[in-house]
């Protein structure tokens, strides 16, 4: 009878795609810091040649703000205004009067336009990044090599904050095979499993859309009750082609949701974590621990085993998220940058 092997548990956040991008040497012409920068390079999808975060397509996140000559503090705080308003009015998802009135506000509107543009924005970054840009991180990072040994003696569970399918292509391009949690049938004995609870650019809806009339205003509330039973995983994403928005924006509270993809993504995450024990390991990888996003986070944290074996990398580290991690786990260590072996 073959012995269940450990397992490791990865918790990956913006700043594993930031180091990427560093390593590769794309920072110039990638900025995952300041989302609204490079707005002016984003092509409309069905305007290849005019850029998507304007007034003429995003005219209400335009009047409250957001221009591509933001800072990175103004983009951010943009951005986490925003979201934090339509996160209130999430609990009103039985009020149909009051949604309808939160429905003609700029506010709202500006909130569409902005999951919309930033979907179409990391597809641009993607289609920036070549094979070639990721086999020049494979040598530059012990990253891949660890992956490479890790199964060998163990299961990987990987929990994916990012939109981008940078991890994705990174595995593929060296022939590690892994299943996509909610789109594949799952077992204990999968080598590595990726949960995306925030969504992806590669999700998309089984229907595809209208290139020739792009439709902006896709409501991320509803879009978010969408059964995960009609959507698929888009290997190859060079356009929009979902009829829903399926990503949850930066600084979203995603528990709040309580149905469709998002939901079903997040009980296959419960029912992972819940298999922890003492002899796995746990790493987390570029997290920032944002207020709004802690509950997620958290609710992860506290399930694992307080022996469990945790490593932090991350070259700025939240003290906030120091502390938390500090005083959850027994064996807890930190680390600048990925160079650990298995």
């Amino acid at each position: 009878m073959t012995k269940d092997k450990h397992t490791i548990f990865l918790i990956i956040g913006n700043g594993f795609s930031m180091n990427m991008i560093e390593k590769m040497g794309k920072e110039n012409l990638i900025d995952l810091s300041n989302l609204f920068r490079m707005g002016d390079k984003v092509p409309y999808p069905s305007k290849k040649d005019e850029c998507f975060l304007s007034k003429k397509y995003c005219p209400d996140l335009w009047m409250l703000g957001a221009k591509p000559t933001n800072s990175k503090d103004e983009a951010s705080k943009l951005i986490n205004n925003i979201i934090t308003s339509m996160n209130a009015h999430s609990f009103y998802a039985d009020d149909e009067e009051r949604i309808n009135g939160i429905k003609n506000t700029c506010y709202y509107k500006a909130y569409c336009q902005l999951v919309s543009y930033l979907k179409n924005l990391f597809i641009y970054y993607n289609g920036l990044i070549k094979d070639e840009d990721l086999e020049k991180y494979s040598e530059k990072t012990g990253f891949v090599k660890f992956i490479k040994d890790s199964i060998k003696e163990y299961n990987v569970r990987i929990i994916t904050y990012n939109y981008d399918i940078l991890l994705e292509r990174l595995l593929r391009l060296n022939k590690i095979k892994f299943k996509i949690a909610g789109f594949e049938q799952l077992t204990k004995d999968d080598e590595i499993i990726i949960y995306k609870p925030h969504g992806s650019i590669s999700f998309e809806t089984k229907r595809k859309s209208n290139f020739v009339q792009y439709n902006l205003t896709r409501d991320p509330f509803d879009d978010a009750k969408t059964p995960i039973v009609d959507m698929e995983v888009i290997d190859n994403v060079e356009k929009d082609g979902s009829l829903i928005n399926p990503i949850i924006p930066p600084s979203g509270d995603a528990t709040r949701f309580n149905s469709g993809w998002h939901y079903t993504i997040e009980e296959k995450i419960t029912e992972c974590i819940e298999t922890a024990r003492d002899k796995d390991s746990l790493i987390i990888y570029g997290v920032s621990y944002g207020h709004v996003d802690r509950n997620e986070i958290d609710k992860i944290l506290t399930t694992l085993p307080y022996k469990i074996d945790v490593k932090n990398i991350n070259p700025y580290p939240s003290e906030t998220f120091e502390m938390v991690i500090g005083s959850i786990f027994e064996n807890y260590s930190q680390y600048k940058d990925f160079y650990m072996e298995v």
